[in-house]
């Protein structure tokens, strides 16, 4: 489920330091039976950058779900 205190954690991170932080959020966040799953697209020939890479390890730190997509059409 995602909490309120979760949003305040991440926008904590972004806060830290805005230069690291301002881009390399997912696309996407799906939301279904209380339940949020944030997700990352690539295309093809895609691959994930530093920023994006940077802001799954926080997601990973706080307990938060996220999942890469890749899109191969």
């Amino acid at each position: 489920m995602f909490s309120y205190r979760t949003l305040v954690e991440l926008i904590k991170v972004m806060l830290s330091d805005l230069r690291l932080f301002r881009t390399g959020m997912p696309d996407l966040i799906a939301f279904k039976d209380g339940q949020y799953l944030w997700v990352e697209v690539k295309g093809p020939g895609d691959k994930l950058q530093d920023n994006q890479i940077r802001w799954m390890g926080e997601f990973e730190r706080l307990g938060v779900h996220f999942c890469v997509a890749y899109v191969n059409q």
